[in-house]
């Protein structure tokens, strides 16, 4: 992603969070709405149509939930032309979220499914490791012959038997 795109997603994602006490929230309220506006998005981002009557529709779409922080944003977003990052901001907001609620996201890679009961006992174990919480996501890959590997950040856990093989290798040649 160009930083210049980076930068206007996290200015649209940190203007809103930071008109909610309730940051997790706040950004889920967005999710919904961006999910609910995606079918239309298309439509909604059509230079013909005056913002007036974007923001028209965007409201009848949105009655179930018409909270005012998320209007505010659309109207916002429909005047700069900027509808169609909603998705990406909505996405952004999760992350920043997290981040303002002290929650790391760890990313487990495996090539198989992995219960949920391990899912939690990994999970645990790393909230206990870097004394806060996690919040797991899951990622396939078939480069993984078996194990997992886990990122956090830059931080890269290596639990595949790949990883433990050459680990072994190192240690062998040395």
């Amino acid at each position: 992603m160009r930083d210049s795109k980076k930068a206007v997603l996290n200015k649209y994602a940190r203007a809103f969070l930071s008109s909610s006490s309730d940051h997790q929230t706040a950004a889920k309220d967005l999710a919904w709405a961006a999910s609910t506006l995606s079918p239309y998005l298309r439509t909604l981002s059509n230079p013909c149509l005056p913002p007036d009557v974007i923001f028209e529709i965007v409201s009848k779409i949105l009655i179930d939930k018409r909270q005012t922080k998320i209007l505010n944003l659309i109207r916002i977003l429909v005047a700069n032309k900027r509808i169609s990052l909603i998705k990406e901001i909505a996405l952004r907001a999760a992350e920043l979220a997290d981040e303002m609620s002290g929650i790391k996201k760890a990313v487990l890679i495996s090539r198989f499914d992995i219960e949920q009961g391990q899912i939690d006992g990994i999970k645990e174990a790393l909230s206990l490791a870097i004394g806060g919480k996690i919040k797991i996501e899951r990622e396939k890959s078939e480069d993984i012959i078996g194990g997992v590997q886990i990122k956090i950040g830059d931080l890269l856990i290596d639990g595949s038997i790949k990883g433990r093989l050459e680990s072994l290798r190192k240690k062998v040649l040395i």
